[in-house]
């Protein structure tokens, strides 16, 4: 999850003491963790820059910064993303961020803490009373309450149902609520959000839940006033919520989830279901001809706790759209939709690589594929591409089938794989892209490769200009990531175009 406190939130709360200071906000306005001063290098994107008029720099192109002392209109010129203080003392100022920093700070590991030892609701939400001093409560997509730790009658109307053993909201609202079309206005929206009420005087904050696009309940703070730092911080507590839900509701052995049940069938060597897996796949807004990847990660010899293992998957959620963990068997099992989240395997590396490293785990990841009932053969490749990295003692904590395929294919052959699944995804790439976009890339690569990379022969063959030719192969290279100049990844090219078209 990304840090709670941000630009605005810091402008509001210095606003509160000093009225004059002004916020230039811009388009996005990330998470914040610490401070640090501007000393004319490029500022780090996670931390607040102060820059003080006293010591005279030029001003940082971009950030999140706090403008302390009397810059002109014209240094600021064109600038958005600070707060410009200029008056009141300057230790007095750094010890109030350095407080409030701090306070966030324990905020969050105390929530992170809650999450990965039971996800408990109630310690969830005293947490967000304690912070806004407001009630606080949580109900599913039934309306009935999981956690309220503070009930006020007249803002918290509940009935109590018997059978479920459990308050739930009261009737007469929810007939207002099926009746108010603002109210139904609600239902789909996300992140932090004000609610004033069409049928009564209430106004609160609320989040709604939202878990593979389905809305599963919502947290609501009965604050009666709203700003935008108030809405940041109810969208991540709300964030927090949902990722409590997914613990107890999701990744729990005994309870019912989207993909799971079919990802340990197709582990355990059942043939995958279209028909049930297509309907699922659509309920996550994935199409089956997608552009995927699996994975496996492993935690070694560790005995870890399950909720441990599901902090890891929470995090590579947070970190990957379009991913879905299931832990099964001391291991998790990574599907990952690369179109959903718009990402090459490039991006997928970069994007792991916080929550792997942290957590000392390795990865093994497939190659790309486009039909998703064929994940199983996909997660053979993930599991091999890590075996081969322990047999070996590798120290990478990421290892792609790619860089595995040749071993495993001169001592095994297909082995427990097929002549598809063994071809380089970069193929596939290249050919999904040549039918969307008419360019003739897939072609130039194979005769690139299979002239032992003579420009002026390739160009002849091709038929196109010689200086056309870097403009393809460079392309090529972005799109897929491989290094032509490595010698192992050109045999592992032409092996597969010759497997290929064999």
């Amino acid at each position: 999850m990304e840090y709670l406190l941000n630009l605005q939130i810091i402008y509001e709360r210095i606003q509160a003491v000093d009225p004059e200071t002004e916020l230039v906000p811009s388009p996005r306005m990330p998470g914040l963790k610490g401070i640090c001063f501007y000393e004319g290098k490029t500022e780090e994107k996670e931390f607040l820059v102060v820059c003080s008029r006293s010591r005279g720099k030029q001003l940082p192109d971009g950030g999140s910064l706090l403008l302390v002392g009397d810059w002109s209109e014209e240094e600021r010129a064109g600038l958005t993303g600070y707060i410009l203080k200029k008056d009141g003392d300057f230790f007095s100022l750094l010890n109030m961020l350095e407080q409030m920093f701090f306070y966030y700070r324990e905020i969050e590991k105390r929530l992170r803490q809650i999450l990965y030892v039971d996800s408990s609701l109630n310690d969830i939400c005293q947490i967000i009373l304690e912070h806004f001093g407001r009630s606080v409560f949580v109900h599913d997509e039934h309306f009935y309450i999981l956690s309220c730790p503070r009930i006020e009658p007249e803002k918290t109307k509940f009935d109590y149902d018997s059978q479920m053993g459990s308050f739930m909201q009261d009737e007469q609202t929810l007939t207002m609520f099926r009746t108010s079309p603002a109210y139904q206005e609600t239902l789909k929206t996300t992140g932090g959000q004000f609610w004033k009420s069409d049928f009564d005087d209430n106004n609160c904050l609320y989040v709604n839940i939202w878990i593979d696009q389905v809305y599963k309940g919502r947290l609501i703070v009965t604050e009666p006033s709203s700003t935008p730092g108030k809405l940041r911080e109810v969208g991540y507590f709300g964030e927090v919520i949902r990722q409590a839900f997914i613990n107890r509701y999701v990744y729990r052995d005994d309870a019912p989830s989207l993909l799971n049940g079919i990802i340990v069938d197709g582990l355990n060597g059942k043939e995958v279901n279209v028909m049930k897996l297509s309907p699922k796949a659509a309920q996550m807004g994935w199409r089956m001809e997608d552009h995927y990847v699996c994975g496996m990660i492993t935690f070694g010899n560790e005995k870890l706790s399950h909720y441990l293992a599901f902090g890891v998957c929470n995090s590579i959620q947070q970190q990957i759209e379009g991913s879905y963990p299931c832990y099964y068997d001391k291991a998790i099992y990574l599907l990952i939709n690369l179109t959903r989240g718009k990402l090459s395997l490039n991006d997928l590396r970069m994007k792991m690589s916080y929550t792997i490293r942290e957590s000392l785990l390795h990865v093994g990841v497939s190659n790309i594929f486009y039909r998703l009932q064929d994940f199983p053969l996909y997660m053979k490749q993930a599991k091999i591409a890590l075996i081969h990295s322990w047999e070996k003692n590798c120290t990478s904590w990421y290892n792609e089938f790619k860089e595995t395929v040749l071993p495993y294919w001169m001592t095994n052959g297909l082995g427990e794989l097929t002549r598809d699944t063994i071809i380089s995804g970069d193929l596939t790439i290249l050919k999904k892209y040549d039918e969307e976009k008419g360019t003739d890339l897939y072609q130039t690569l194979k005769v690139y490769l299979t002239h032992e990379r003579n420009s002026t022969l390739t160009a002849q063959i091709l038929r196109i200009h010689r200086s056309t030719l870097p403009h393809r192969l460079e392309r090529i290279e972005t799109l897929t990531g491989v290094n032509l100049d490595d010698f192992k990844t050109r045999l592992y090219l032409l092996m597969s175009f010759a497997l290929e078209e064999g």
